[in-house]
């Protein structure tokens, strides 16, 4: 895997300008799930051009494991500790781990073949495991945020529930 350096300098010209003006975007929404919106659509950005500087010639089998991977690696090691503390430090993170009721995994409700009128409260424990363990990992961080290990931890957890696949 390329350092984090590398990935950047390299792909700057083709992302950064795009996720700079989603950035700019955001910040001049009130509405903060229009706010999210452009954030999300930055992060996108930045995670497109981190995939594409990474992903050489894997095997679509693996593509899966492969693409969390290097999101979990573009929180971890592709910004600067500094970034990261602020990060896990943020209102919005706090508020991400707080937001009621728990997210869920689309992709867990569809295998199960859902009815979105009528969840049972076992499906939807199931779909929310991520929102769940990263709340966890948010409280951890919270207790202990001079810990290196609780910071990836929560890196690693956030990363996870962000991550979204395209199964079209």
């Amino acid at each position: 895997m390329a350092t984090a350096e590398a990935w950047w300098k390299r792909e700057a010209p083709r992302f950064l300008d795009d996720a700079l003006g989603h950035i700019n975007q955001a910040r001049e929404q009130k509405n903060p799930v229009d706010r999210c919106n452009y954030l999300f659509n930055a992060l996108n950005k930045t995670y497109g051009a981190f995939f594409g500087a990474e992903q050489a010639g894997t095997r679509a089998s693996s593509r899966d494991r492969r693409e969390m991977a290097l999101i979990i690696a573009l929180f971890q090691q592709g910004i600067g500790e500094p970034e990261q503390l602020l990060l896990c430090s943020s209102d919005q993170v706090a508020e991400l781990a707080c937001l009621t009721p728990l997210v869920m995994d689309h992709d867990v409700l569809r295998r199960a073949d859902y009815d979105p009128e009528s969840i049972p409260v076992e499906l939807r424990d199931q779909a929310s495991i991520k929102h769940a363990q990263f709340k966890a990992e948010h409280r951890s961080y919270v207790r202990n945020p001079t810990l290196p290990e609780a910071r990836d931890r929560l890196l690693e957890q956030l990363a996870r529930l962000l991550y979204l696949r395209d199964r079209r």
